[in-house]
């Protein structure tokens, strides 16, 4: 008879709109503060897996994902069944253990699996709400220098698939993980654009210069037959891991710095920019979610041009030659003066 009334009343809070599942949640908790009531919601363990699936299904990256399932899966191994007072002691416990990064990847985490196990009609509000939001501040990005990547491009024993990637990676900003999963169908050469999937699963159209598809055709006229553009040797794709050492150890032979595949989308941004693009395309064309995303990362990263944009637009030079010119008229006005 209780497991009857129980199911009704899931029925019931399920059918609430989610303020009122809040407002339900809370009463909850207030009415059983030891956690007396095991039966109400199943296991936060079992919907682990679905919440994995779901945000798969969603665009999240591979990386994200598993960054985010230690994040919970640690949390639930300490707290099975948790209540605000847990969220708030592992917390405090992280402050003083890890870094702002780790505390903004557990409290993103958290936050997403709570939400998640709202959708499946768990009374999980005053969890959602009793995780904190960490903010990280953005670091100051890095583009890779152009002498660098021109070193590297006049190397004479350039393989044709670095050559081709270097040029794509430089010409189109597009992520590492995006050109990675171009697939040869995705490829337009005679009218210079790829068809690129980004994050969110949002397919975009990135544009080429005739130097890009000139490096891509002739990579494609030796390339081993593949359904993608950048096949791996024990993978369907070329890794990432697999990218950054080839990368690595190309800039260490040639003696030039390092830099990674990810400061070459920094380095279009910045200079496209910079040299005074429409910032709504190169939003799009980078795949942010909006303009002012590509404003906050991308602008004013440039210091020789924050310096020039200085020299021009300072209004100290304006006012010197003012307060020098009002010294010049009262020069002549005291020598007027005398002479009279």
């Amino acid at each position: 008879m209780v497991m009857v009334h129980l199911e009704a009343f899931l029925d019931e809070f399920r059918r609430l709109d989610p303020k009122s599942q809040h407002l339900v949640a809370q009463l909850t908790r207030q009415l059983h503060p030891n956690g007396s009531h095991p039966d109400l919601n199943p296991p936060l363990s079992e919907l682990v897996q679905p919440w994995l699936s779901d945000m798969a299904n969603h665009g999240k990256s591979l990386q994200t994902c598993r960054r985010y399932f230690y994040c919970v899966r640690k949390f639930l191994a300490q707290h099975p069944s948790p209540n605000p007072i847990d969220i708030d002691t592992h917390f405090t416990f992280l402050r003083g253990r890890a870094s702002l990064r780790v505390l903004a990847s557990t409290a993103a985490a958290l936050r997403s699996f709570f939400r998640f196990c709202e959708t499946r009609g768990l009374l999980v509000a005053d969890l959602r709400d009793a995780t904190p939001i960490v903010k990280v501040t953005q670091k100051r990005r890095l583009a890779a220098p152009p002498e660098d990547i021109a070193v590297l491009l006049s190397y004479d024993q350039l393989k044709p698939r670095t050559r081709a990637f270097i040029h794509i990676l430089t010409d189109s900003g597009a992520r590492l993980a995006e050109v990675l999963s171009i697939r040869r169908s995705d490829i337009d050469l005679r009218e210079l654009r790829i068809t690129i999937m980004g994050k969110g699963a949002r397919e975009r159209i990135i544009y080429i210069s005739p130097e890009t598809g000139q490096a891509i055709k002739e990579y494609l006229a030796q390339a081993p037959q593949s359904t993608y553009l950048f096949p791996g040797q024990r993978s369907l794709t070329w890794s990432q891991q697999a990218v950054r050492q080839h990368l690595a150890l190309l800039c260490h032979k040639l003696g030039i710095k390092r830099f990674t595949p990810h400061q070459l989308r920094h380095l279009f941004a910045t200079k496209t920019i910079n040299a005074g693009a429409n910032i709504r395309s190169i939003s799009e064309i980078l795949g942010h979610k909006s303009p002012a995303v590509t404003l906050e990362v991308y602008c004013h990263t440039d210091d020789e041009l924050n310096r020039q944009e200085h020299r021009k637009y300072s209004p100290l030079a304006d006012i010197l030659s003012r307060a020098t010119e009002i010294q010049r008229e009262r020069t002549r006005s005291k020598k007027g003066e005398l002479r009279r």
